[in-house]
């Protein structure tokens, strides 16, 4: 029984301490207050108010603007050279976000159907890489400007070689080509 008593008096004694009268005085303050600390003596919690946040111009973060080169889809063929009937119509998306996608539309001869896929390949750079998953995960790169693509490889040179000449730019194919293709 005075087990009892004794542990009814300290928890009296604690309840009537004021734990919750912190709670009370920060709820009733009118103005926006952060606890910063604590008075060791009185255990009372000492408000400070927030700082007036003035916005001053420079301290406005501006999004950045895209220099995007276009935006929508156009086809390209940097390798005519080895296209023909059959041959994939390779394309470039570049959205307003400056997102890059990369697809083919391939029609096949034999049966009229129809493959296409379309990569996301990341935010636009000038130099772009290209993962063809359906085409057992062929990676190609790409230069990219506002009329032109340019087939490049990993290291951003330019390829060049016979598949890349048009019959026209090299009559007797001694010559290699730039593999590029002009945005219509």
């Amino acid at each position: 029984m005075k087990h009892t008593i004794f542990i009814i008096t300290i928890i009296a004694q604690l309840a009537s301490c004021g734990q919750n009268a912190d709670i009370e005085n920060i709820a009733e303050a009118t103005e926006p207050v952060a606890v910063v600390e604590r008075n060791v003596v009185t255990e009372e919690v000492i408000p400070v108010p927030e700082p007036i946040k003035e916005e001053s111009p420079q301290s406005k973060v501006e999004e950045p603007k895209l220099d995007l080169p276009f935006v929508g889809k156009k086809e390209f063929e940097t390798m005519p050279g080895i296209s023909g009937r059959g041959t994939p119509q390779k394309y470039i998306e570049i959205m307003n976000n400056g997102d890059v996608y990369f697809g083919f539309v391939q029609e096949n001869q034999a049966d009229n159907s129809i493959t296409k896929e379309r990569y996301y390949s990341g935010k636009f750079t000038t130099y772009m890489k290209s993962v063809f998953k359906k085409w057992g995960n062929e990676v190609n790169y790409y230069k990219i400007t506002k009329d032109k693509i340019y087939e490049v490889d990993k290291n951003n040179k330019q390829l060049t070689g016979m598949e890349c000449c048009r019959y026209y730019d090299n009559v007797d194919l001694e010559e290699e080509c730039l593999c590029v293709d002009k945005f219509d």
